[in-house]
């Protein structure tokens, strides 16, 4: 039980660290817009993971539908939806606000949403239980630790960015503004974003039916991710292609010296839908409360691989001691509600 419970949490541990990396290769495709490298990286992820790796894992998907019926494919498909509309405000108030601020925002709502509101409607007797306290805990001590991040990335943005004396009033008029509207997304994004995880909770019926008709355990979840990947990738790329029209960018996406953004734009999506099958296969390791638990988890490392990563490629060079200072204390309370989330499970039933 153990051993499976590790694996389970090293597989959500590794899916974390794809989600909190897979956004890299948009600092590398200088010839493209947003809309561009989010719209390929969507394709990428419906076309090279979530379709394919949900047709080898589950047989017989049609009838695993059939049987789970509307009821059993409305809730995760509506939570797909919501999460796909969480992703894309996830890019505008991160655009609208700085990286800083809105991850710190986002991630602290998505922790919560995504983990106690969740085990408040489906296992409400758990928080008078050892687990349910350790999970509470362990969130509280995340939530301090993402405002760590929030207070490095503020320190690392003011030790690089040059100061300008001659802004006008008009300009920090707009700046307010486009920060009203950032944090709005951003809020949004945090309330959305997290329904991911519902999708995971209400689609149980389908991945005991997919284990029914023959796939195994690990990979049932699978037929919940068709559903999700599907629908939110689906409203992602969409969208893509209506900020491409309205920016009359559809030509730029073939023009010369992008051949490799195409190339990074498939690996930002097999690193975003990889991670969530990962970590759809370390929740079905983790027991019970594997969802609840499992979810923070996955955004501690998300959270930490981003940075990490930010730092091996240099975004922190010239940022001077305290914003490293601040960062490095911040990965290591993280690390510490990690482990705080690894005792809950072990503690589920005490």
């Amino acid at each position: 039980m153990n051993q499976t419970l590790g694996v389970g949490i090293l597989l959500v541990v590794v899916g974390g660290c794809m989600e909190g990396t897979y956004a890299i290769p948009m600092k590398y495709v200088p010839r493209w817009r947003w809309e561009h490298i989010w719209g390929a990286s969507c394709l990428a992820a419906l076309l090279l993971v979530g379709w394919p790796v949900t047709f080898l894992t589950v047989p017989h998907l049609g009838t695993v539908f059939s049987e789970v019926g509307f009821r059993g494919l409305i809730w995760p498909t509506l939570f797909g939806l919501a999460w796909g509309a969480g992703s894309i405000f996830f890019g505008l108030g991160v655009e609208a606000v700085g990286l800083a601020v809105g991850v710190s925002v986002i991630m602290g709502l998505i922790a919560v949403v995504g983990s106690l509101l969740p085990l408040l409607i489906y296992h409400p007797e758990q928080f008078g239980s050892t687990a349910g306290h350790l999970i509470a805990l362990a969130l509280a001590i995340m939530l301090f630790g993402i405002v760590l991040c929030g207070l490095a990335g503020s320190a690392r943005d003011k030790a690089l960015q040059p100061r300008i004396l001659d802004e006008s009033a008009r300009e920090r008029a707009t700046t307010k503004r486009s920060f009203r509207i950032g944090l709005l997304y951003c809020i949004l994004s945090g309330l959305l974003s997290p329904l991911l995880n519902f999708a995971l909770i209400t689609g149980d019926s389908l991945r005991t039916a997919a284990a029914h008709h023959g796939a195994s355990p690990l990979w049932a979840m699978n037929a919940v991710w068709i559903l999700v990947f599907t629908v939110a990738y689906g409203l992602n790329i969409a969208y893509a292609c209506f900020v491409a029209t309205k920016n009359k960018s559809f030509a730029e996406l073939s023009a010369p010296g992008t051949r490799s953004h195409w190339g990074l734009a498939a690996a930002m999506g097999i690193l975003w839908a990889g991670g969530i099958v990962v970590y759809g296969v370390g929740v079905s390791r983790m027991g019970e409360l594997g969802a609840y638990a499992a979810w923070p988890l996955l955004l501690i490392a998300a959270i930490a691989a981003s940075n990490v990563s930010g730092i091996l490629i240099g975004e922190w060079k010239g940022t001077g001691r305290r914003p490293i200072a601040l960062m490095t204390s911040a990965l290591v309370v993280l690390v510490f509600a990690a482990l705080l989330l690894g005792f809950a499970n072990r503690s589920v039933g005490s």
